[in-house]
């Protein structure tokens, strides 16, 4: 089965893993970060932080006990920065300009010797607008296409208590991999299709995966779009339904591959419109 839903500690991450970790306290998450920044710099990756700077004192002393950790800082394997560093935190998300940043920063580590870029932070205040939320939600969904072929990984951060549940899920949804179980499904990048679907999706459910395809923009108005469901564990004909009126209001058509053979048997009780299997040989 599809590793959806991460339980603690936070290592065992690999390059091109893009993880949503959910929070409810500071001290929390600093503790989680502990093992995730040792995990890279022992994998000779530079690991680069953001917090809350009022924060980062606690962040640096969960570090202090790491083995050759001043030598790690000295030469710029390790960087912790205030989350109030990061350009651009009060204006509008944009894709565009966040890769090409990730895209630098990744040539740099390159160059200075090291295997790749291992990012975390707290991305909490992107998240605090409700106006922002979709713009935000699909720059992660294109930071998570970007994690395919880069050498690249990222622990994105959000605290729950700000937030809310409800405004979490929104963004953990677009995650390959979650803590927390706050979406019951994970729309995440894939050379495969446009998007893959894991996890499972209902009636109640629906409006959440409509929004998060809405937001990353699949399907376009007019084009056919694929979506990968072999990790697809359930679909209910209510959320089928839904989700083909969805397709036909954009004058799109979707073809779901490898999908589970409940979804075969579905299609087969309901008619659909825009939605269908991928042809077999």
């Amino acid at each position: 089965m599809t590793e959806l839903w991460v339980e603690p500690p936070s290592t065992g991450r690999s390059r091109t893993n893009h993880v949503c970790w959910p929070f409810r306290h500071h001290d929390e998450l600093v503790a989680v970060a502990r093992g995730y920044v040792a995990e890279g710099l022992a994998r000779h990756e530079r690991v680069v932080g953001y917090l809350p700077e009022e924060h980062l004192p606690n962040m640096e002393e969960q570090l202090a006990g790491l083995e050759g950790l001043d030598e790690c800082v000295e030469r710029g394997q390790l960087q912790l920065h205030p989350t109030g560093a990061l350009a651009g935190m009060d204006q509008p998300v944009d894709s565009g300009q966040g890769l090409s940043t990730l895209t630098a920063m990744i040539g740099e580590s390159l160059d200075a010797g090291f295997t790749g870029l291992r990012m975390f932070g707290d991305m909490t205040v992107r998240m605090a607008d409700p106006a922002r939320r979709a713009e935000f939600v699909h720059y992660e969904h294109e930071a998570d296409r970007f994690c395919l072929d880069h050498a690249y990984t990222a622990l994105c951060a959000y605290d729950r208590r700000v937030l809310g549940d409800a405004a979490v899920a929104e963004v953990a949804c677009v995650h390959p991999m979650a803590h927390g179980g706050l979406s019951p499904f994970q729309l995440s990048a894939t050379g495969r299709a446009d998007v893959a679907l894991a996890g499972s999706v209902d009636a109640f459910s629906s409006v959440g995966l409509l929004t998060a395809l809405q937001r990353i923009g699949v399907p376009a108005f007019g084009v056919e779009a694929s979506i990968d469901a072999a990790a697809l564990e359930f679909i209910d004909h209510r959320a089928l339904v839904t989700l083909d009126q969805h397709v036909a209001r954009h004058r799109s058509s979707l073809v779901l591959q490898s999908a589970p053979s409940i979804v075969a048997r579905l299609i087969e009780l309901i008619p659909l419109r825009a939605v269908r299997l991928e042809d077999t040989p």
